[in-house]
């Protein structure tokens, strides 16, 4: 990088807005097309593109998957983001398990609905016994529980903003809020690597009042 080249080299057409980090791997095995240098970019849209980095510029994917419609803001009350809520946290690649995890946020029987998958990073097929519904209950009697001293993840009132995070075999995905509104908490959950269907851990942040954040 100097003075005198720096600059942009291209551009890759997407389908929606990207909050997300892009992310590169060299040297990725495609199939049918050998050993390429791989630009993963993941939308607001819920796709997520595999595209050539050294073929610039670039108009079709190597692959490219769509994960499920998003959420549009209308639902979610919340403007902070518009026109719609989908991959906004960071992925997370694993090389020695081909995988590239992430989370899509989707609107099902017109209720958001967060998913953890493991898509493969040659073709983008689902792995890992994914996707996987985030869910989880903790104890606690802060804002939004139940009578029996229970308290749910409610996906309507979270968003997830931070990257996945991969640490000693497991994918742990963090919670803050929509813009501070409703019942909202920090929430932090993880699950197993190698099979998604496996929750290894929730933490609640707020279990006993509301508020907070991650």
């Amino acid at each position: 990088v100097n003075t005198a080249s720096f600059g942009r080299l291209g551009a890759f057409p997407v389908d929606g807005q990207v909050y997300a980090q892009p992310l590169y791997v060299a040297g990725q095995q495609i199939p049918g097309q050998g050993a390429r240098n791989v630009v993963y970019i993941a939308t607001m849209h819920n796709s997520v593109y595999a595209f050539d980095a050294d073929a610039l510029p670039a108009t079709t994917p190597l692959w490219q998957v769509n994960l499920g419609p998003a959420v549009p803001t209308s639902v979610l009350n919340f403007t902070d983001i518009v026109p719609e809520t989908g991959i906004l946290g960071t992925p997370a690649i694993d090389l020695s398990r081909q995988a590239i995890y992430l989370v899509a946020d989707t609107l099902e029987s017109g209720v958001p609905v967060f998913r953890i998958h493991a898509l493969s990073l040659t073709d983008g097929h689902e792995m890992m016994n994914g996707p996987s519904m985030i869910a989880a209950t903790i104890t606690g009697n802060g804002v939004g529980s139940k009578d029996d001293g229970t308290l749910a993840f409610d996906a309507l009132m979270e968003l997830q903003r931070p990257g996945v995070t991969l640490a000693n075999g497991a994918a742990y995905v963090a919670f803050g809020s929509h813009g501070d509104g409703g019942d909202f908490h920090g929430w932090l959950i993880g699950y197993d690597m190698t099979d998604l269907r496996h929750q290894v851990a929730a933490l609640n942040t707020s279990p006993n009042g509301y508020g907070a954040s991650i």
